[in-house]
């Protein structure tokens, strides 16, 4: 197992996978308007359900995804998800409804779970503690370049042709992904360490997970992160197009957010091994929640200008980057003799924990910011309190 040295074209392999989520996600971005007018939708909040359904599906695939990871190889997971993947684009190529399109946007999720399982399961099987952070956070550097990439790449599609022409971008990704995958990236899991997937085996890692306490109160603590982070996509659109009615603009100002993260990212992978993984959580934390409450204060009493909003939401993400590869670390920490059941279980939970919280936040969107900002600070506050009960018990993880 490696502690500081990381092969650039590694962290690229780890970094094109996980973007297999971010596009998926990201490129539809411009479109949704369209999307749920096509289809016919008649709340305006439910397009935002076009997002969700491919958390939800990722939430069922991993449980799925890491006991087959664990017990077929890396690999072989990858190339099960992508046929997957195709399967459930062509659904939502072809949807007429909108019905069907959340049905393929859940099979879309199913797929991604894949990627994301073998991402943090390849990166904990050769790396640990503080330098999987510095891994993560170096991936998460480059996959930033996605979101920033990702919206205006369906925005230009949508100039040339209409949505339908995002999921046939879709198609072509997943099939070119899977060929360079096939011929250039190792398989991180020998034979003789893999685990048969067997009903107990889900059960015990399940039961190992939820009852260790640094692993579990980080699990929460990351899913309050990960329901902001949610609740904060499926609304942006709106916020941007229909309250501050940007327009096109839009893909514009969210690359510059996402840029955000990345900086955070790049900027946590030089860091966390002089400040540990926590104190950078807690930095975090603290801007996330004292600039929410900010926000909510002026919205109170007026409606917060775009420029006071914009910088809102570039801090909002650049904590995000802070935070994500951490907690993802020290939750898996604990973890490293199962550890694609852990991230599956880890991933599983969070996911079913964050969709309903970025749920409630997206659905309460009213036209103004109070009850998304004040969303964003009560779940940074519960990160806060899940990572003080993690420290009751100090554990090996800086």
């Amino acid at each position: 197992m490696q502690s500081h040295a990381v092969s650039r074209e590694f962290v690229a392999q780890m970094a094109i996978l996980m973007s297999a989520v971010a596009v998926t996600i990201d490129a539809a971005l411009p479109a949704l308007g369209f999307i749920g007018h096509d289809l016919g939708t008649t709340d305006p909040n439910h397009v935002q359900f076009i997002i969700s359904f491919i958390f939800i599906g990722m939430a069922v695939g991993q449980l799925f995804s890491g006991p087959l990871s664990d017990a077929l190889g890396r690999k072989p997971l990858l190339f099960i998800s992508f046929l997957l993947y195709l399967a459930g684009t062509a659904t939502c190529l072809l949807a007429s409804s909108i019905e069907v399109m959340l049905a393929g946007r859940l099979i879309q999720g199913i797929a991604i779970a894949g990627p994301r399982v073998t991402t943090i399961s390849m990166v904990r099987d050769l790396y640990e503690g503080a330098g999987m952070a510095r891994v993560m956070s170096l991936v998460m550097m480059v996959f930033v370049a996605v979101p920033i990439i990702a919206p205006a790449l369906g925005q230009a599609i949508l100039f040339a042709a209409s949505w339908h022409a995002i999921f046939v971008f879709y198609l072509v990704y997943a099939l070119l992904v899977a060929a360079y995958m096939a011929f250039r990236l190792p398989e991180t899991l020998p034979p003789e360490k893999r685990v048969p997937m067997r009903a107990a085996t889900i059960i015990s890692g399940a039961r190992e997970v939820l009852t260790h306490r640094q692993a579990a109160n980080y699990m929460l603590a990351f899913s309050c992160i990960y329901g902001a982070f949610v609740g904060f996509l499926s609304s942006c659109q709106q916020i941007y197009q229909v309250q501050y009615d940007k327009g096109a603009a839009f893909v514009i100002f969210f690359a510059i957010q996402a840029f955000g993260f990345g900086l955070a990212s790049m900027t946590n992978s030089k860091i966390v091994y002089r400040l540990g993984m926590r104190f950078v959580c807690q930095v975090g934390l603290a801007v996330m929640v004292g600039a929410s409450a900010l926000m909510f204060v002026l919205a109170l009493f007026q409606p917060v200008p775009f420029p006071l909003f914009f910088a809102y939401g570039v801090t909002l993400l650049f904590c995000f980057g802070l935070m994500f590869g951490n907690l993802q670390a020290l939750a898996m920490h604990p973890m490293g003799h199962i550890a694609g059941m852990a991230s599956a279980i880890i991933g599983t939970v969070s996911t079913l924990v964050a969709i309903p919280l970025a749920t409630v936040i997206g659905q309460s969107y009213d036209g103004t910011l109070k009850p998304v900002v004040l969303g964003f600070g009560l779940l940074g506050t519960l990160a806060w309190l899940c990572m003080r009960f993690a420290e009751g018990k100090r554990a090996g993880a800086r």
